[in-house]
C-alpha cells in the first residue's frame, strides 16, 4: 500500500466516525445533520476522484476516457468540497452567492473541457500533464479560498471573543493542507486528509459552542419556569387558602405552611442545582405542588400515581410544570366529575415514559387562544429542557372533549 493510498483510507475511515458521531448527537437538527453528512460524503468522492485520477495515470489499462471522467470530477469536486464547509454557517451572505456562481461556473468548465486537451494532456503512456487552460481552473480555486477565507472571518465575529481561536485554527489547517499540496505536489497529497481534520475541527467547535448555548438557555428557561410558577395570583391563592384553614384547624395550617415552604425552597433550589434530578425528588415536589392544590379544590381534585420504575433521572422542574398543566385544563375546567389526573411510568428498553393524563375536557393544542400563552411557557420549556438535557422530549396528545394527555420520553439519564 503507498502513502497516499493509507493516506486517503484514513480520511475515509475519519469522516465514517465524523459522521456516527453527528447520527448520536441529538442536539443536532435533522436539516443540520443533513448538511453534514452531504459535506462529508463530498469530501469523500472528492478524495476518492483524486485517488483514483493518480492510480488511473500511467496505466495504459485504463482507457484514455475514464482518466478523463476522473480528473474531471477532481477538479469539479474539489471546490465543491471545500465550499461545502460554509454551508454549516448558514449564511446569506453576497460572498456565499458569489462562491456557488463561481463553483456553477467551474462546474460547467469542466464538463466543457472533459473530452479535449484543455485541462489535462494525456501521452501514449496514459500518463496527463495539465492543459493550457489549467491556469482558469486555479483561478476559480484561488476566488473560492478567498471567498471561504473573507466568510470564515466574517463568521467568526458572532462568537465571543474566547470560541474564535480555534474556529481560525480551523481554518488555517485547512488551508495549509491545500497549500502544501499545491506548491509541493508530487506524493506531497495532504488536501483530503486537511479537509477531513477541518471538517471534524469545526464540527468540534459548533458542537462545543451550542452546547454552551445550550446551558445559558436552559438557564434562563428556569429561570422563567420559576417566576411564571411563583406568580402573585398562585401565591394570594395558597395563602388565602392557609389562613382559612388556620380558621378552621390549626394543625392543618401548620402542615399547609410546612409544605408551601418545602414547594417554595424546591423551586430557589432548582436554580442553583445540577440539570438533572432522580425521578423520586422531582416526585416528591410534585406531590408538595398537589398538597396545595388540594387545599384550594378538595376532594375535587384526585391524583393518583401508578409507577412501573423510579430509578431514572431527568431535568429539574420537569414533571411538576406538567402536573400543573394537566390540574388547569382539567380539574378547574371540570366541571360534571371529580377531577382525575394520573402519573404513570413505563419502562422500555431505549427509554423512559412518564405519560401524566387528565380526564378534563381538553382543549385545541392548534389554536391557543393568547391569554393561554403564558400558561404554556413552562411547557415550552420543559421541552426545550428535555431535549438539551437528555435528548428526551415532550408530546402532548389533546383534543377539545378528550383528555389532556403529556407523554415525556427521557433517556439515558438512569
Amino acid at each position: 500500500m503507498s502513502y497516499y493510498t493509507a493516506i486517503i483510507l484514513l480520511s475515509w475511515i475519519a469522516l465514517g466516525v465524523l459522521c456516527i458521531s453527528i447520527h448520536e448527537n441529538y442536539r443536532i437538527s435533522k436539516k443540520d445533520k443533513r448538511v453534514l453528512y452531504l459535506t462529508c460524503v463530498l469530501i469523500a468522492v472528492s478524495a476518492l476522484a483524486e485517488w483514483l485520477g493518480e492510480q488511473f495515470s500511467g496505466d495504459t489499462s485504463v482507457p484514455t476516457w475514464l482518466l478523463r471522467m476522473t480528473k474531471c470530477a477532481d477538479y469539479t469536486l474539489t471546490p465543491i468540497a471545500g465550499g461545502a464547509f460554509i454551508a454549516q454557517f448558514h449564511s446569506k451572505s453576497i460572498r456565499v452567492k458569489l462562491i456557488n456562481w463561481v463553483l456553477i461556473f467551474n462546474s460547467v468548465f469542466q464538463v466543457a473541457a472533459c473530452f479535449n486537451n484543455w485541462m489535462i494532456i494525456i501521452d501514449d503512456e496514459n500518463d496527463y500533464i495539465h492543459g493550457p487552460l489549467y491556469p482558469i481552473y486555479m483561478t476559480f480555486y484561488l476566488v473560492i479560498t478567498a471567498l471561504i477565507a473573507i466568510e470564515f472571518s466574517v463568521y467568526g465575529r458572532h462568537f465571543r471573543r474566547q470560541n474564535r481561536g480555534s474556529l481560525y485554527a480551523t481554518m488555517f489547517l485547512v488551508f495549509f493542507g491545500i497549500f502544501i499540496q499545491e506548491i509541493f505536489g508530487g506524493e506531497i497529497r495532504t488536501a483530503y486528509i486537511s479537509l477531513t481534520l477541518g471538517m471534524t475541527a469545526l464540527y468540534i467547535h459548533n458542537a462545543e459552542f451550542s452546547q454552551t448555548v445550550a446551558d445559558d438557555t436552559i438557564k434562563m428557561q428556569e429561570y422563567q419556569i420559576l417566576v411564571n410558577q411563583i406568580q402573585p395570583h398562585f401565591l394570594f391563592n395558597c395563602l388565602s387558602v392557609i389562613r382559612e384553614t388556620y380558621h378552621e384547624d390549626v394543625e392543618n395550617g401548620d402542615k399547609a405552611i410546612t409544605q408551601f415552604a418545602k414547594y417554595l425552597r424546591h423551586n430557589m433550589d432548582s436554580l442553583t442545582e445540577k440539570q438533572t434530578v432522580s425521578f423520586t425528588e422531582e416526585l416528591e415536589h410534585v406531590k408538595g405542588y398537589v398538597s396545595l392544590q388540594k387545599l384550594r379544590f378538595g376532594d375535587e381534585l384526585d391524583v393518583r400515581y401508578e409507577f412501573e420504575c423510579k430509578d431514572f433521572n431527568l431535568p429539574s422542574l420537569t414533571l411538576q410544570p406538567i402536573v400543573e398543566n394537566a390540574i388547569t385544563y382539567g380539574v378547574r375546567k371540570q366541571r360534571e366529575h371529580i377531577g382525575i389526573v394520573t402519573v404513570k411510568t413505563h419502562d422500555y428498553k431505549d427509554r423512559v415514559e412518564v405519560v401524566v393524563k387528565d380526564n378534563g375536557p381538553g382543549f385545541d393544542i392548534k389554536n391557543i387562544k393568547e391569554d393561554d400563552e403564558t400558561s404554556h411557557i413552562g411547557i415550552t420549556n420543559v421541552k426545550e429542557r428535555l431535549r438539551h438535557v437528555c435528548g428526551g422530549d415532550l408530546i402532548i396528545d389533546s383534543k377539545i372533549g378528550e383528555a389532556l394527555n403529556f407523554k415525556v420520553n427521557a433517556r439515558g439519564q438512569g
